[in-house]
């Protein structure tokens, strides 16, 4: 059961990597029309100012949100960027992409339960192994420092003898103060492990099976970690897809309204070589 549990955590791991990655490759694929459909486009400032006199001439009064609202058909890119970071999909949906908005919004749900799930069972499994240690090492392991559990995988016993805790404790102590035996017995007692903190394992099979129950609950927790930085990255995609897809309406608005000027051969022109004449166009 546990094993199952196991690899169906990592499937879900792995899908939710592989679906960021997705997303971010289409962000970046996506970038690359917009960028040509901009550089064929007629220039912004000469289209505004045809298709909207009063805000090409009155635009140095108005405020830089205001201005990117004009000229993106009404939506603003700081707040698609800042809804897709607030909530990735959510930049998305006040675009008007509606399928990539809930793309990011499953993505995010997906995550915020993984990273949930990650931390009940490192704390599951954290209890797990303090209870072992009690019981196999006789020791109170109860809200004790990193340092203590670390220290109970990496020793048999905390004292006496040659391999134990606080032997090291002590060559640490003797190094610190050669010729004074009181700073020396002060430092054991506080970094030494002794009275209620002493234990002693019973065998090498029961501290190996310790480590083994450590190893899993230190697992689940980076796991958590790792979710931490996929929501990071979800609303970082989830900003840039945004911010695109506000150019992308501003590119498809310019194409399809307002006037332009436009070179063109003029056929009526004397001479072998047609010459050229300026037209004002419109699309209907």
């Amino acid at each position: 059961m546990k094993e199952s549990e196991g690899t169906t955590l990592k499937a879900l791991s792995r899908r939710l990597f592989v679906g960021l990655a997705v997303l971010a490759a289409v962000t970046a694929a996506g970038n690359a029309p917009a960028a040509s459909a901009r550089a064929i486009a007629p220039s912004p400032d000469l289209t505004l100012a045809f298709s909207d006199p009063a805000a090409a001439l009155g635009g140095t009064e108005g405020s830089g949100s205001q201005a990117d609202e004009a000229n993106d058909g009404g939506l603003s890119k700081s707040k698609a960027l800042l809804l897709s970071t607030a909530l990735p999909g959510a930049g998305q949906y006040y675009v008007g992409k509606t399928t990539r908005a809930k793309i990011f919004f499953v993505a995010e749900a997906a995550i915020w339960t993984s990273f949930v799930v990650f931390q009940v069972q490192g704390h599951l499994r954290k209890d797990s192994y303090i209870e072992y240690a009690e019981l196999a090492a006789g020791v109170d392991a109860e809200d004790k420092p990193e340092e203590f559990y670390r220290a109970m995988g990496q020793y048999m016993r905390s004292d006496p003898g040659p391999s134990s805790y606080n032997e090291d404790v002590r060559r640490e102590a003797r190094a610190l103060y050669p010729y004074d035996r009181e700073a020396q017995e002060r430092y054991l007692q506080e970094n030494g492990y002794v009275g209620e903190d002493a234990w002693e394992w019973q065998s090498e099979e029961d501290q190996a099976h310790y480590r083994s129950l450590r190893r899993k609950s230190l697992f689940s927790f980076d796991k958590a970690t790792y979710m931490l930085g996929l929501a990071v990255a979800n609303r970082v995609i989830a900003a840039m897809d945004a911010t695109r897809s506000v150019a992308q309406r501003s590119d498809e608005r310019r194409q399809s309204s307002g006037f332009r000027l436009e070179m063109r051969p003029n056929p009526g022109s004397p001479g072998s070589v047609p010459g050229m004449m300026l037209c004002l166009t419109r699309d209907f």
